[in-house]
């Protein structure tokens, strides 16, 4: 019996096309499932030298926008998908 494959993921990253005023690009999510995704902004913006690009996170721990506060994002994505799977679902995109 073949059973269905759900993959999931949420990155960060900063959509520098869409800078504020002062310079800040905002912070954005890439939703992915099942290789379908959908971005979202997270309406937080930094400047891009308290950006960690490699691991999608911002630099130390006392910014403006916190680490804690994307994983916070993270976890609450996935609560939400594994909810969906574990009712039989698909979730879609």
């Amino acid at each position: 019996m073949k059973t269905a494959s759900n993959t999931f993921g949420v990155p960060f990253y900063l959509k520098k096309q869409k800078a504020t005023q002062a310079g800040k690009p905002p912070i954005y999510a890439r939703i992915t499932v099942n290789s379908k995704r959908i971005e979202i902004s997270v309406k937080c913006s930094i400047e891009e030298n308290k950006w960690n690009p490699v691991k999608g996170m911002v630099r130390g721990s006392r910014q403006e926008i916190s680490s804690y506060y994307l994983k916070l994002i993270v976890l609450l994505c996935y609560r939400k998908n594994n909810s969906i799977y574990l009712h039989g679902n698909t979730c879609k995109i």
